[in-house]
């Protein structure tokens, strides 16, 4: 111990004895000080919510709360910290969101302690323009039993699979959007109509099956259900996968039933973790071009807004950029037998004998599970 250091500690025990003070013999050094170094993810759109944020540094401590201030000022100028989490002394996760008008613009973040010690990093975050819309990459479970799956390629990848087609988010709506054209993209997807599948066959002694217009009355004549029904495989051109507006529980005049929001459902407002329940519109066209719609659980929907309604899945975001949509299973509440959907073909109009409407090609086991993830 050098002699300038015995002094120090000699003057600091005279001075704690006189003053009758306890001495423990610790001397404070800069290890108590608080040090902000980095944020991940070091950016963050517009418009976004729930979006989580590890803060990185040195000194903190259990209660130690974050604050983001447009670099320079005290102004947090659109983003709003909703909680601190304390995760290690160099480590805290920070969930925000960000205004729709956030300034464009470097972020200091400053970090307190409960025992008002602060510590700040400039320039650690920034506030980037929102985008009308986030690119995904889709990949189909592909489990044994699976009826809607992959065209057997691999993850469907933005941009190189999709010329001609997408899969995004959009931000105008809140919905995932995927969809793609076989003849400009090269990708596809399978609907398997596997008869031991079938619940509901709707074909009758004459081989047809009932059309009816949008209002439910029934067309003069019956029709021959499409060709590739018996074998199960239809060659799909085209193929839509949209999510739709939310969809609750609730009690009308005290009887239980579903009712949709009527506007679509914005699926990054989601925390990770959570699942909601909403409209699906999941829809393909055969190689004639014939449109098919696949409502799953649709015949249980005894609610309002069915125009909002397509069937019904339930979302799970599982990360912060990764979504997966699957139909129903054993949810609390009724929705029908799990994977059920009810599958009807578009019947365009015929002049001077019907207005068009659909036809119905029976109720089938339809399982799938699709994971989203967001490639920006």
């Amino acid at each position: 111990m050098t002699g300038s250091r015995r002094a120090l500690i000699v003057v600091a025990v005279l001075f704690a004895v006189s003053f009758g003070l306890p001495w423990s013999g610790a001397v404070p050094d800069a290890a108590a000080q608080i040090s902000v170094t980095a944020a991940d993810p070091p950016t963050g759109e517009q418009g976004a919510l729930n979006l989580n944020v590890l803060i990185k540094g040195k000194g903190f401590k259990n209660g130690a709360k974050a604050n983001f201030y447009k670099t320079g000022t005290a102004d947090p100028a659109g983003v709003n910290v909703k909680s601190t989490q304390f995760v290690s002394s160099t480590q805290l996760m920070v969930l925000i969101d960000i205004a729709d008008a956030a300034a464009l613009s470097l972020f200091d973040i400053q970090v307190q302690n409960t025992d008002g010690r602060t510590g700040k990093g400039t320039e650690l975050f920034s506030v980037t323009a929102k985008r009308a819309s986030d690119e995904l990459s889709a990949v189909f479970q592909d489990a044994g039993g699976d009826m809607v799956r992959s065209d057997g390629l691999g993850t469907y990848v933005w941009p190189a699979n999709f010329n001609g087609a997408q899969a995004i988010f959009n931000h105008q709506y809140g919905h995932i959007d995927f969809q793609t054209y076989l003849s400009s993209s090269g990708r596809s997807a399978i609907f398997e109509f596997d008869q031991a599948n079938r619940m509901r066959n709707p074909v009758d002694d004459n081989g047809t099956v009932e059309c009816r217009d949008y209002r439910g009355n029934p067309f003069p004549e019956r029709e021959a259900p499409p060709a590739w029904l018996p074998g199960g495989l239809p060659n799909v051109s085209w193929f839509l996968v949209r999510t739709e507006s939310l969809v609750i529980y609730t009690v009308v005049d005290g009887v239980e039933t579903w009712a949709s929001t009527g506007t679509p459902f914005n699926v990054r407002d989601m925390t990770v973790g959570s699942t909601v329940i909403v409209g699906v519109n999941l829809t393909f066209k055969d190689d004639t071009w014939r449109e098919f719609w696949v409502l799953m659980n649709e015949r249980q929907w005894n609610g309002m807004d069915l125009k909002y309604v397509s069937g019904f899945a339930k979302v799970t975001r599982t990360a912060q950029t990764t979504w997966e949509l699957e139909p129903l299973g054993d949810e609390p509440r009724p929705f029908g037998v799990r994977n059920q959907a009810h599958v009807i073909a578009y019947a365009p109009e015929v002049r001077k004998v019907h207005t068009g409407g659909y036809c119905d090609i029976g109720d089938w086991l339809m399982p799938y599970k699709i994971t989203f993830t967001s490639v920006r």
